[in-house]
């Protein structure tokens, strides 16, 4: 069963007011995990639409798409060879990190003492 980011269900009308473009994005992974989204392979889909279709016809149309953006067994074959035998895995997108703050008090200061600060990049 995949699942649909809903973040990116997007529909642009077309030159015709009751046909629309949908397009979506879908993963096929079963240990998605939805804080760490990243961590999956994310397929793109787009088809059709009309404000005539039915909801059977509708997903028929939604699931089509899944199945034209999929890849064929023989590439996803060989490209699970490519990725065993070649490269490294590397995340790289990073997740937001959030600052903590201190506060500190400064008791007495002396003329001999000096404060280095650092700029945070």
């Amino acid at each position: 069963m995949a699942t649909i980011d809903k973040n990116s269900i997007t529909v642009t009308k077309t030159n015709d007011n009751s046909v629309f473009k949908v397009d979506f994005d879908f993963t096929d992974s079963t240990t998605l995990d939805i804080n760490q989204g990243w961590l999956v392979p994310w397929l793109h889909a787009s088809f059709m639409s009309g404000i005539e279709v039915s909801p059977p016809e509708f997903n028929e149309a939604g699931l089509a798409a899944m199945a034209y953006a999929r890849r064929s067994t023989i590439e996803s074959g060989f490209e699970s060879y490519l990725r065993s035998n070649y490269g490294a895995s590397v995340i790289r997108s990073q997740n937001p990190t959030s600052q903590i703050y201190q506060k500190i008090q400064i008791m007495a200061v002396s003329s001999t003492v000096i404060f280095n600060t650092v700029v945070a990049t």
